[in-house]
């Protein structure tokens, strides 16, 4: 009589066991891996955007982009570098973060010379303080939310409202005014719910929205600063309002200014 040469019951289950474990062991690896990868991928967005902002600097006096026009609030700084990246709307989008955060080309805007002037088409889809976007721009720095609701305080970020009739000035931040490139931070990851996602701050949450930097890869954010590298900081690290190291980052002149808190 022929002896069987097929597994056994038993048999079947361990070697389906040993998959499994195989598998469980290699999926957090993998999943660090895509991470890593998309992280990679950020950072390399973020240089671009940094190689765009000094570009357009060149051509417009040494001055930066500015954030963005109020009363409606509406993102300029994406639409004035769009042009030095050739176009390419897929360098604002960071692969960890939402499909509908992506900057896509719609056409359903008012019909307003107003936005062309900043860089809009005509007709496209505003960038506003509720669509969801991949990066923010350091608009202010430190001050925070109480006093740029009352007062007109310094500019210590990378420059805020544009053409605002009762700050004129608060846009007027160029190369000239960064005393460390190396520590200024420009652009990062935000925090990505749909509230004031073009921007960021270290002192978020108060006034204006959720504008703190965001937490897509591991724990932290990628951060752009002006000298064009690029850098990930636990989220933590970045809002840390009682270390002066991490405060400085935030402000063109270097310094921590314990004063705003």
């Amino acid at each position: 009589m022929r002896k069987s040469t097929g597994f056994t019951l038993i048999e079947l289950l361990v070697v389906i066991s040993i998959i499994a474990l195989l598998i469980a062991l290699l999926l957090p690896a993998l999943s660090a891996a895509r991470q890593a990868a998309n992280s990679a991928a950020c950072s390399s967005n973020l240089r671009q955007l940094g190689a765009a902002l000094h570009l357009y600097a060149q051509d417009n006096n040494s001055l930066f982009t500015g954030a963005h026009t109020i009363q409606p609030n509406v993102a300029v700084w994406p639409v004035r570098l769009r042009p030095y990246i050739n176009q390419n709307m897929d360098v604002f989008w960071c692969p960890s973060d939402r499909d509908e955060a992506r900057w896509k080309l719609i056409f359903d805007g008012p019909v307003l010379l107003r936005w062309q002037k900043y860089g809009y088409r005509e007709r496209e889809r505003l960038i506003t303080d509720t669509t969801p976007f991949s990066y923010g721009w350091n608009d202010w720095g430190c001050a925070p939310d109480t006093m740029r609701l009352n007062q007109n305080p310094p500019v210590l970020g990378m420059g805020a409202h544009v053409d605002d009739p009762g700050f004129p000035d608060a846009d007027k931040v160029g190369i000239d005014d960064i005393v460390s490139p190396a520590n200024m931070i420009a652009i990062g990851d935000s925090h990505g719910d749909s509230s004031w996602d073009f921007i960021i701050d270290p002192i978020a949450g108060t006034g204006a929205g959720n504008d703190q930097p965001g937490t897509r890869h591991f724990d932290g954010a990628n951060i752009l600063f002006v000298d064009t590298h690029v850098s990930v900081f636990y989220q933590s690290d970045l809002m840390n309002t009682q270390d002066g190291s991490y405060r400085s980052k935030w402000n063109n002149d270097n310094q921590p200014h314990f004063e705003f808190n």
